[in-house]
């Protein structure tokens, strides 16, 4: 495989800590990036929580924004709870987000509606609708910090805002968890939207799940032969051993609890290695939280979320791309 200027530029970042990257357009959007425990750029501090910041922002092919990565470190007493946004001081988003949590209960309120829900510990990852206005807590797991990486479309304003009444959004939807085979309500396990596949010759062998239109999240997963994405992918191990991506040029490419990782579309790499028995590795094949669609109804339309063809230079991969 060549390995492109951008993949090269980002293996430096993730393996030396050189200059991070910044991204305002896809073709500036790191190959592969392995945001870790401790390589963030910054930290921000706030009542209840540390942001983490990396200068490392993602945009793929159709984004309508950046997509940016934080992490909020919350620290506490095991068992406590700590309320990381109050309803009286609530988390207001403009574009959509994700959450991948390491709680054992991340409580999530919709001060518009008043509607309240909880993400279990191997829910791992939950989505918010843009223009959600939302009260958020955590139970503090055992090691004292609970952490929360945000997967956001556009910046957050982290400071949140003065009550509902300076909530300018509609009711939240919110998903949360993969799901199940053939029950996909309220879980992110499908993203119900009409793709086309494109140069389908480049992925005759290919993953897809037979339940949905385009696979979003899978958890936990288990080990799979080398592939590429079709809309990129997200990596986040929740417990256990970790994962190994035999990332070409990438001198640690393992992957551990509380770490996340990103390889964007048409990134050959592989086999992932991991045991699933004893390791929880959730993964997000929709990155961008905006290209999501919680209400689409188009599941007699699949398209692969992974192609196993390794392909030769000039050739271009496939990609899921949206049917207006």
């Amino acid at each position: 495989m060549v390995l492109s200027s951008k993949f090269v530029a980002a293996t430096l970042g993730v393996v030396t800590g050189f200059a991070p990257i910044h991204a305002a357009s896809p073709e500036d959007t790191p190959d592969v990036f392995y945001f870790r425990l401790d390589n963030y750029d910054s930290t921000d501090s706030y009542d209840t929580f540390e942001l983490r910041n990396w200068d490392v922002t993602l945009n793929l092919f159709d984004s309508p924004a950046d997509v940016i990565v934080s992490r909020l470190d919350i620290s506490g007493e095991a068992g406590s709870t700590v309320e990381v946004f109050p309803k009286s001081n609530p988390l207001a988003l403009d574009g959509a987000m994700y959450l991948l949590s390491n709680t054992t209960g991340l409580g999530i309120t919709d001060v518009v509606s008043g509607t309240n829900q909880t993400a279990e510990y191997e829910d791992a990852i939950t989505w918010m609708s843009g223009g959600s206005c939302l009260g958020l807590s955590v139970v503090i797991p055992d090691s004292g910090m609970a952490s929360l990486y945000a997967l956001s479309s556009g910046s957050v304003a982290w400071d949140g805002v003065d009550g509902v009444d300076a909530c300018a959004g509609d009711a939240a939807t919110v998903l949360i968890g993969a799901g199940n085979v053939n029950e996909h309500a309220g879980t992110l396990r499908d993203n119900a939207k009409v793709y086309n596949l494109t140069t389908p010759e480049n992925c005759e062998s290919q993953a897809d799940h037979g339940d949905t239109s385009y696979s979003n999240m899978d958890a936990p997963i288990g080990p799979l032969a080398a592939h590429y994405h079709t809309r990129g992918a997200m990596y986040y191990v929740l417990y256990g051993q970790g994962g190994k991506f035999n990332d070409e040029g990438v001198e640690n490419d393992v992957l551990m609890p509380g770490e996340l990782r990103f390889v964007n579309t048409g990134v050959f790499y592989g086999p992932e290695e991991l045991t699933k028995d004893t390791t929880f590795v959730a993964s997000i094949h929709e990155v961008d939280p905006a290209s999501l669609t919680p209400d689409g109804t188009a599941v007699e339309q699949h398209c692969a979320f992974a192609c196993f063809e390794e392909l030769d230079e000039g050739e271009a991969p496939s990609t899921c791309e949206f049917e207006a």
